[in-house]
């Protein structure tokens, strides 16, 4: 898929934007802003890199950036968030991902919400992850038709 590039500053100002009715007070430069609400013919993607820090709790009402996480695919938009810390992701945005990739953790904690989010068998998730993980390789988890699907990098775990 061709993206079309839309760059700014996604500080917590965003939260007071309007994406509905295309209306928008966020730090989002005016052309990276035009380009998101405007654009018909192609893809955007919204990547937000080490962001936690500014983004709204699941709960807060109003917020911008969980009206794009819920509508994104109405705007031709992909948002992909890549973070340190799966726990600190709100609960909005972990219910509506389409993909995800987990690297080696030793934070139990962590482990253990991704294996409830995920609603699988503990020992199951265990021999996945260790499977996945080791090295320099990843699991990735894809939810795609439903049921999540498991990958070691991007290769199938049959």
């Amino acid at each position: 898929t061709a993206y079309e590039i839309i760059a700014g500053d996604w500080s917590s100002d965003v939260c007071s934007s309007d994406l509905a009715s295309k209306k928008t007070t966020s730090t989002l430069q005016p052309a990276a802003q035009d380009k998101l609400l405007n654009n018909n013919t192609k893809n955007n993607l919204v990547w937000m890199d080490d962001c936690i820090h500014s983004l709204p709790k699941s709960t807060q009402k109003n917020s911008a950036f969980n009206k794009l996480i819920t509508t994104m695919r109405h705007y031709k938009t992909d948002v992909w968030i890549t973070t340190q810390s799966y726990l600190r992701l709100n609960t909005l945005v972990r219910s509506n991902m389409d993909l995800f990739s987990l690297f080696h953790t030793n934070n139990k904690k962590e482990l253990k919400n991704v294996m409830d989010d995920l609603s699988i068998d503990e020992d199951l998730f265990k021999q996945l992850y260790d499977f996945a993980t080791d090295g320099n390789s990843f699991l990735h988890v894809s939810f795609a038709g439903g049921k999540p699907r498991f990958f070691k990098k991007f290769d199938a775990i049959e």
